[in-house]
């Protein structure tokens, strides 16, 4: 049995998230093989809540087997969480997160992910260079921070330098290679593929005798971070629709959101906004809550919470308490406040996800692995693969959140993140507190 591992936010699940199932599922050929997702929790990587709560999530994209056997829609057969201390996180402790789940099941045999350019040579050769232990890079990667350049533009920035003035390296690239580089390691999607890939190549490395088959599939349709609605519209796209509606109408969504993603996810979502499971997700009310728990705090306090170090707690404050005005306390023109060439916004949005919930700069060292599994949903397919996983599996498989408190003290603390982020989230789509250790996981036949 082949088990295809995907990692994603599906925040929503779209037509480009299908188009890769459906990929992969050709590549593979396999009629028999089974797609487990690992998805983000409440909170995505960009420190910002889901629009849809988890268990809605998974159950619009779970694919029955009607569909399966006709074909109809492409989604996973068993759906687990990225636990917030990883989904909120940099790529790197993203992906390392989520390929560490995958791999702890022990059933995973292929991982795909979908890529924003052509050259995924290049993202394997990237992959296999070792950078991090470099002299150079090490320096150059210093100096441009010191410089008030990102940190994803520094490292981009030192691995091309790097390349070009060592002497060894400089012989294993192309120039054209080269010059394909400062695209690629601009891409987000790239960038999360190259850190998959440093990870599957690692497990490879210490299981030689049944190593993961990586699959790279081209993304169809518009950049991630366009705002087009094209034939395959990107998730922030969608968002965008969402966000510009700014309503609980459903004839509105209807007409607005018809066409951006399957039929089987629209349908799922609008029917949940109708019957007032959730309602449409707030982000005003989520930086209300960021100016508020900034400006309650001292300088001091808020560089002891994770991702606020670099001068990144002064210039919030800085922002917060001087420069806002009741108009910018909205989504859109608080985010043209805190732009700036040193911080990503997905890096300040992370700290402040951190800040609400609690998360200081000292647990980013703790949590390096998964200590668990959790299962968020399944079909029947997935139920056998769950039985399989039950035996086999490397760390503890979890349905309900009773269940925690078997697990070591550790595992515990990451799931308080994941329950904390919950009810933070279900504040803004109008859930009732705690509403999580009520549910299951979700089964669809």
């Amino acid at each position: 049995m082949r088990v295809i591992g995907i990692v994603s936010e599906f925040n929503p699940y779209t037509l480009g998230h299908e188009y890769l199932i459906r990929k992969v599922r050709e590549e593979i050929n396999d009629s028999r093989s089974l797609v487990m997702a690992v998805m983000s929790g409440s909170f995505t990587q960009r420190g910002l809540p889901s629009i849809m709560p988890k268990s809605a999530r998974t159950e619009s994209l779970l694919v029955t087997s009607a569909q399966k056997k006709k074909n109809t829609f492409y989604g996973p057969d068993i759906v687990l969480e990225l636990p917030f201390v990883y989904s909120c996180a940099p790529a790197t402790e993203f992906a390392s997160g989520a390929i560490r789940t995958l791999t702890a099941t022990k059933v995973v045999t292929d991982i795909a992910f979908g890529i924003d350019v052509d050259q995924g040579d290049i993202i394997k050769k990237l992959a296999e260079t070792d950078f991090e232990n470099n002299e150079f890079y090490k320096d150059s990667l210093k100096a441009n921070l010191k410089d008030g350049m990102s940190y994803p533009a520094s490292s981009a920035n030192a691995v091309i330098n790097t390349i070009k003035n060592d002497d060894e390296l400089k012989k294993k690239w192309s120039e054209e290679e080269l010059e394909f580089l400062p695209n690629i390691l601009r891409k987000p999607n790239a960038i999360l593929a190259l850190e998959y890939i440093k990870e599957i190549n690692a497990y490879n490395k210490a299981n030689k005798a049944h190593p993961i088959t990586i699959h790279m599939i081209r993304r169809v349709g518009n950049d991630y971070s366009s705002n087009s609605l094209t034939e395959y519209p990107s998730a922030s796209a969608i968002r965008e629709v969402i966000m510009e509606c700014n309503t609980n109408s459903i004839s509105t969504l209807a007409v607005k959101l018809n066409g951006t993603m399957p039929d089987y996810v629209l349908a799922s979502y609008l029917s949940d906004i109708s019957l007032g499971k959730y309602k449409v997700l707030s982000y005003d009310s989520y930086v209300r809550d960021i100016v508020d728990r900034v400006t309650s705090l001292t300088n001091e306090e808020l560089e002891t919470y994770a991702y606020m170090g670099d001068g990144l707690s002064g210039y919030l404050k800085n922002i917060c308490e001087s420069r806002l005005k009741e108009k910018d306390l909205d989504f859109r023109a608080f985010e043209e406040k805190l732009n700036t060439k040193h911080f990503t916004m997905g890096r300040i949005y992370r700290a402040c996800a951190s800040l609400l919930l609690g998360r200081k700069e000292s647990d980013l060292d703790k949590f390096r692995n998964p200590l668990y599994i959790r299962v968020l949903g399944f079909n029947k397919d997935g139920r056998y693969c769950l039985k399989v996983m039950s035996k086999c599996a490397r760390l503890p498989i979890v349905h309900n959140l009773s269940d925690f408190k078997t697990l070591s003290i550790e595992a515990q603390e990451i799931a308080s993140f994941d329950i904390k982020s919950a009810n933070l989230q279900g504040k803004y789509l109008n859930i009732d507190y705690n509403q999580e250790w009520s549910e299951a996981p979700v089964m669809v036949k």
